[in-house]
């Protein structure tokens, strides 16, 4: 069985919007103000390949990746609020403060069902975020 070790490396930037909103009826109603929240990250790592040929059903290509990502910007997002017609009610809620830097860890598998076809499925987990994410894909 032979192994492909590859290098990668990835920039994201993602801005999120949060038009401001007023909610109707009575005592309870809030007042969200406008939000915008930014994050650029750079992510470094290494994937570990290999392929394992089943005749007459394709290709399995198992993957395991290793890597580090750090934020640039925004480590978390804040939105602010308010109580309708209760003046002095302001407050803010700031959301999960995820750190400036991770260690990611994923693996997964395509399955090469012919030239034209490819199943995907992954999974990624980011420390100390205590983060997952999964995909699986046909196409």
């Amino acid at each position: 069985m032979n192994f492909l070790v590859t290098p990668y490396a990835a920039l994201d930037y993602v801005n999120a919007h949060i038009s401001g909103f007023s909610e109707t009826g009575g005592f309870g109603a809030l007042l969200v103000n406008a939000a915008d929240g930014n994050s650029f990250q750079t992510t470094l790592g290494v994937r570990l390949t290999s392929r394992i040929a089943f005749a007459g059903y394709g290709t399995i290509i198992p993957e395991v990746r290793l890597g580090w990502s750090h934020e640039f910007l925004d480590a978390s997002q804040q939105i602010t609020a308010a109580l309708v017609g209760v003046p002095g009610s302001s407050f803010s809620a700031t959301g999960i403060a995820f750190g400036r830097d991770a260690a990611l860890i994923g693996a997964g598998f395509s399955m090469e069902l012919s030239p034209e076809a490819r199943s995907l499925s992954t999974t990624t987990a980011a420390s100390p975020h205590a983060c997952r994410s999964t995909l699986f894909r046909v196409g």
